[in-house]
């Protein structure tokens, strides 16, 4: 999550970073409750609509960031470093298609009940 608000600064709203991680609004926002508790992150208001918030990360958040990335890229290698990138791409698509069929029998599941 400190990730995405480093990469994407200012531009982030709850809203947009909860389908970006693919997460509920509900449990996103109580995410942020917790950063924003630890001064890791900031919400402002959007000028544009005073509904909608914007994330910041904050001087404390990029110093977070910065010490838990290498550990965090460190094991991304070690996890994948036995899969060739053609594995790596074939299984995300199948992992992206299996969630797309969940989404489709949620979303029948929901029109049937």
């Amino acid at each position: 999550m400190l990730l995405h608000l480093d990469n994407h600064e200012g531009e982030m709203r709850q809203v947009d970073l909860a389908v970006m991680l693919d997460i509920g609004p509900v449990a996103l926002g109580t995410q942020i409750d917790r950063l924003e508790e630890r001064g890791l992150v900031e919400r402002r208001a959007d000028p544009d609509d005073r509904r909608s918030k914007h994330l910041y990360l904050t001087a404390a958040g990029a110093q977070k960031l910065a010490e838990v990335l290498p550990a965090a890229l460190a094991l991304d290698k070690a996890m994948t470093q036995e899969f060739s990138a053609d594995e790596l791409t074939e299984t995300a698509d199948v992992l992206d298609r299996m969630k797309a069929r969940l989404v489709e029998l949620d979303e029948g599941q929901r029109t049937t009940t």
